[in-house]
């Protein structure tokens, strides 16, 4: 078959020098894509990157049609500004429920009009960001909005410590906690608290993962984590919210290391 005769599968000509025609990625961008469940996922928050960061605006949301996502979004007159991310309508609902329930996105709903359910996305930002310079709201409509909707679209306590648990390095939480040295506690007693976590947790396809918990970890921290867990009334996901946190303590533990070196 010749390719040649669709003009988007032409070899593409070259990039631009990157003067006005630019936005500016994480530095762990390719680690952070490495974690993404598909192609769409990736597309999805690219696009709402691009139309976040790509205006330097860091804390607000921006209302983006599936229309918009498909074809591109759309200026005052009608036209395109740009041409979506090239996806059929359903892989992105799919891209874009994988990145909010991988916590890349926020998503709000307003439904006051039923007719007309509008809903804008934005980064997931670290909540400490709240109040450095560059983070403000630049969209006060979508929040004066979003106030009138709260009782219908407001996350939970519960979901939003979810979704704080998420930061952008823990990709090689995983990694860093295979190096931490073992905790010291016998075999009998490892196989003891694996079997407590798949209980907990019901996931016995990650009895090796909870292994190696075990025999990492003090006891006493693993149950902390789990009463946590169960405190706020479980979670959609309760094993993922639990390797977070062993991924946010692995994290620490490194950061403590670093510090008593330096200081040392």
């Amino acid at each position: 078959m010749n390719s040649n005769k669709n003009p988007t599968n032409k070899q593409f000509p070259g990039f631009d020098i990157p003067r006005q025609n630019w936005f500016k990625l994480p530095y762990n961008w390719t680690d952070l894509t490495a974690g993404m469940q598909s192609w769409a996922e990736q597309k999805i928050v690219e696009y709402v990157l691009r139309h976040t960061w790509g205006y330097q605006e860091y804390g607000g949301l921006k209302k983006i049609t599936l229309d918009e996502f498909e074809k591109g979004r759309k200026r005052g007159d009608g036209s395109r500004i740009d041409r979506g991310v090239g996806m059929h309508r359903q892989a992105i609902i799919s891209g874009i429920r994988q990145s909010v329930d991988d916590g890349f996105l926020i998503e709000e709903t307003d439904d006051s009009d039923k007719g007309r359910v509008k809903k804008y996305y934005g980064l997931h930002m670290l909540p400490s960001l709240v109040g450095e310079e560059g983070y403000e709201n630049h969209t006060p409509d979508v929040w004066q909005s979003h106030i009138r909707r709260v009782e219908t679209t407001r996350r939970s306590e519960k979901e939003t410590k979810e979704r704080n648990l998420k930061i952008e390095n823990t990709v090689n939480g995983i990694e860093l906690l295979k190096k931490m040295p073992n905790n010291g506690d016998p075999e009998k007693k490892i196989d003891y608290v694996a079997g407590f976590l798949i209980e907990k947790l019901g996931d016995r396809k990650s009895e090796k993962f909870y292994r190696l918990v075990a025999a990492k970890l003090p006891e006493d921290t693993i149950r902390r984590y789990i009463s946590e867990i169960e405190k706020d009334g479980g979670a959609k996901n309760p094993a993922k919210v639990f390797t977070n946190r062993v991924k946010l303590y692995a994290i620490g533990e490194m950061k403590k290391k670093i510090g008593s070196r330096l200081s040392g």
